[in-house]
């Protein structure tokens, strides 16, 4: 099964290490410099790409495992923080659209 093999854990391991350096990175900029609009789309369609892979991993892990991946509370913590991730990508879209 692919979902178990070592080249599979070292690319999501690859991947988590990448998208918290780029929310320390953009918490950086933001907060020393005035981040321009197209930066600013930049992180949040990254942010979106990555999430988004995120997101099609726990489903094919559901999808493979079904209850089975629901019983370890490691992976139930990681869908909580997954989905409050989007939440929180979404509400900076709709604030930031709102212009609140």
């Amino acid at each position: 099964m692919l979902l178990r093999t070592k080249p599979y854990d070292i690319c999501m391991i690859i991947l988590i290490i990448l998208y918290t350096v780029l929310i320390f990175v953009y918490f950086a900029l933001e907060s020393t410099t005035n981040c321009n609009a197209k930066k600013n789309f930049v992180f949040l369609y990254i942010e979106i790409a990555i999430l988004g892979i995120f997101c099609l991993e726990i489903t094919v892990h559901i999808i493979a495992l079904g209850n089975i991946y629901m019983k370890d509370l490691w992976n139930v913590f990681d869908l909580v923080i997954i989905i409050l991730s989007v939440l929180f990508v979404l509400m900076d879209v709709f604030v930031k659209s709102k212009g609140l």
